[in-house]
């Protein structure tokens, strides 16, 4: 693996920590749609099945996920893909890696052909073609700049769909307030990207953007349990029906403002367009 940079630095010694000091956590990852709050559970399998609607419409059969985190993304997906669908994993974290089998099996989804432990950065595969698909499932954001990756891995995959953290003036504006885009790492506030880098894209490949906007749980005081804790929905009570309605609120103003492509996050797809032959041919 290449030489890291500081955010994924950061990144591998906050892994090492947590999983010395909270196995609860551990647990928490290997089952994340079991064990989260009703309301991150919610939009986690929302996004998951977004994700997965993408993919069922690309006809791509091979997929290469970059940054597998948890496992849970990749395994939710697979589990409800045809079984002639081939998936390889990859992650920064070895020790992420090493709970894929558990987490695969929670899902009844067939092991990836292969699990790479390596950057996104330097992912080791040559250019692919049409032949696989990558997904970039919220982990890009866990960088300096989104926008270097991506035009990378566009060397590499002439599909790519991304599920990431988007910005825009008005939250760039109240993130200097402390308001949006807070620190997520012990000292780095992860990347954003503006829908704007698309654009310049177009000419070689198609973009096709959905936005989404998601208040995050402990933005909320009446969804303030801590972050990583194993949550038994029948124990939460009121706040697990407080939180069924503030969701479905949510996204019944998410129908609104994905008209003007306002948001806090992206899903994108990019294809590359086929080459047009040269006049007279």
């Amino acid at each position: 693996m290449s030489a890291l940079n500081r955010i994924e630095e950061i990144e591998l010694e906050e892994s090492r920590k947590t999983a010395q000091e909270s196995p609860e956590n551990v647990l928490l990852q290997e089952n994340k749609l079991k064990y989260s709050h009703p309301y991150d559970k919610r939009h986690l399998k929302y996004f998951y099945s977004q994700v997965l609607r993408v993919i069922s419409s690309l006809g791509c059969r091979k997929l290469i996920f970059l940054g597998g985190g948890s496992g849970n993304e990749a395994a939710y997906v697979r589990s409800r893909l045809s079984a002639d669908h081939e998936v390889i994993l990859t992650d920064l974290s070895q020790l992420e890696l090493q709970h894929h089998k558990k987490v695969f099996k929670n899902y009844s989804a067939p092991f990836p052909r292969g699990v790479i432990a390596c950057s996104f950065h330097r992912v080791p595969f040559k250019k692919l073609s049409g032949e696989y698909c990558g997904i970039a499932f919220l982990c890009l954001h866990h960088s300096e700049s989104m926008e270097p990756i991506i035009s990378h891995l566009l060397e590499i995959f002439d599909q790519l769909v991304i599920l990431e953290p988007m910005t825009n003036s008005l939250l760039d504006f109240l993130a200097q307030w402390g308001i949006t885009q807070r620190a997520e790492g012990v000292d780095y506030r992860p990347s954003r990207i503006h829908l704007s880098f698309f654009e310049n894209l177009k000419n070689e490949f198609s973009v096709n953007v959905k936005t989404y906007f998601q208040i995050p749980r402990d933005y909320l005081p009446f969804l303030s349990h801590k972050q990583k804790v194993i949550f038994k929905e029948e124990e939460l009570q009121g706040e697990a029906i407080l939180s069924m309605w503030y969701f479905r609120l949510q996204f019944i103003l998410n129908k609104i403002l994905s008209l003007v492509r306002f948001g806090n996050l992206a899903l994108i797809h990019i294809k590359r367009k086929s080459s047009s032959p040269p006049p007279g041919q």
